[in-house]
């Protein structure tokens, strides 16, 4: 006790020198984390030093789905895991598959990482040179007919009409050419227009029929609904029984 009470302020000095000491200690290191700066307080001959020092600096290239593509500068002993996370990481529609995050960066290494969409082009646009090699007659190549937006049948022979018992045709050649009126009368004769269906264009192929019958016809037709029967056509205006008679055998619904 009288040893405490002789060095009193000696003891206060040393133990205030000692706090200063380990205060300014700790803010040292939390500005040094913040900073990013490796802070050591072994010797300096210390081996792990000198490891580190060893170990070299490369620059990679990271492109595509990451969240901050570009240059960065890594550590020879980074994986391609530690560069995605130095990049922010992956977008949310990144394909991720085919990467191996394992593996070991380079120096002047580029990566690019695909989109899902990329990958899935990529992938049809490998198929499709695959089949190309296939030859042009190949059993899976076919072909597609144009669609109209009507409907043509065509008309069923009458027995006058029909064919004869050997299943043969008569071919008649002559010099003279058809006129316009010949082919649009031959065109009625064997084609079946659907009133139901069919436009404007024709329409007007029935004899007896104008555009502007043509045009009654789909006005009558928008405003009460589709032909329950081809006699119904006599309601609309300006076709009368004896039109009617003329092109009933080339109607149908």
């Amino acid at each position: 006790m009288i040893f405490i009470k002789k060095y009193k302020k000696i003891l206060i000095i040393v133990a205030l020198i000692i706090l200063n000491f380990v205060g300014l200690r700790q803010i040292f290191l939390a500005k040094s984390k913040e900073n990013g700066e490796i802070i050591s307080w072994e010797n300096e001959n210390d081996n792990t030093d000198s490891l580190k020092s060893e170990v070299k600096k490369i620059k990679v290239d990271i492109k595509g789905a990451v969240v901050r593509p570009g240059v960065y500068e890594m550590l020879e002993t980074d994986t391609l895991n530690n560069l995605i996370l130095a990049s922010g990481g992956f977008n949310e529609d990144a394909y991720t598959a085919n990467l191996g995050l394992s593996s070991l960066l380079k120096d002047g290494l580029m990566v690019y990482v695909y989109t899902i969409k990329e990958y899935q082009s990529n992938s049809s646009n490998d198929s499709s040179i695959s089949k190309s090699d296939k030859p042009a007659n190949s059993s899976s190549a076919s072909t597609t007919k144009p669609k109209t937006n009507y409907s043509i049948t065509s008309k069923v022979p009458s027995e006058k009409e029909a064919p004869n018992n050997d299943n043969t045709k008569e071919t008649i050649k002559t010099d003279e050419t058809p006129t316009k009126e010949e082919n649009n009368e031959e065109a009625i004769e064997t084609l079946v227009v659907n009133i139901n269906t069919a436009s404007i264009t024709e329409l007007v192929k029935l004899n007896g029929i104008g555009e502007a019958k043509a045009a009654a016809i789909i006005n009558y037709r928008d405003n009460n609904g589709l032909f329950k029967n081809i006699e119904e056509i006599m309601n609309v205006k300006g076709i009368g029984p004896s039109i009617y008679a003329k092109i009933k055998e080339y109607i149908t619904i």
